[in-house]
C-alpha cells in the first residue's frame, strides 16, 4: 500500500482490478483505491467476502463485477503448453511496477498499440 501511495502522490489508485478472487485481496482493494475510484472484481471467490460498506460510502467507491472466462483456463493452458498459441505474439511488453503510471498514460493515448502488458512486482 505504501508503494501505491508513493507512486500516486498519496492519492491511491483510481482503478483497481482484483483478478485472483482471494478474499483478502478483495478486501485489500478497498485500501488501494482512491476516493471516487473504481474497483473491478473479476476473480471467483470460493466464499463470500465481508466488506466494510461504511468505507465504500465514505470513499465513494464504484465496485463493478466483470465476468472472466470461467471454465476456459484449462483449454488456454493447454493451447499455450502445446504451443498452438504463441503467447509472445500477444505480449506487448513486460514492465516494472515503477513503469505502470507512464504505461497507463500511453495505453490511454495509444490503445491500438497494446494487447497484453505484464507487470512484474518484486524480484524476477
Amino acid at each position: 500500500m505504501a508503494r501505491i501511495s508513493e507512486i500516486t502522490g498519496g492519492e491511491m489508485a483510481q482503478q483497481v482490478m482484483e483478478c485472483s478472487g482471494a478474499n483478502p485481496a478483495i478486501r485489500a482493494s478497498l485500501d488501494y483505491v482512491s476516493h471516487a475510484g473504481r474497483i473491478t472484481l473479476t476473480g471467483w471467490p470460493k466464499k463470500e467476502t465481508s466488506l466494510p460498506t461504511d468505507a465504500i460510502t465514505r470513499k465513494e467507491i464504484d465496485i463493478r463485477g466483470a465476468r472472466t472466462s470461467a471454465g476456459e483456463f484449462e483449454e488456454a493452458i493447454e493451447l499455450i503448453y502445446t504451443k498452438k498459441v504463441d503467447v509472445q505474439k500477444i505480449l506487448t511488453k513486460v514492465i516494472s511496477i515503477d513503469e505502470v503510471p507512464d504505461t497507463i498514460v500511453d495505453i490511454e493515448k495509444n490503445p491500438g498499440d497494446y494487447m497484453k502488458v505484464v507487470v512484474m512486482i518484486g524480484e524476477e
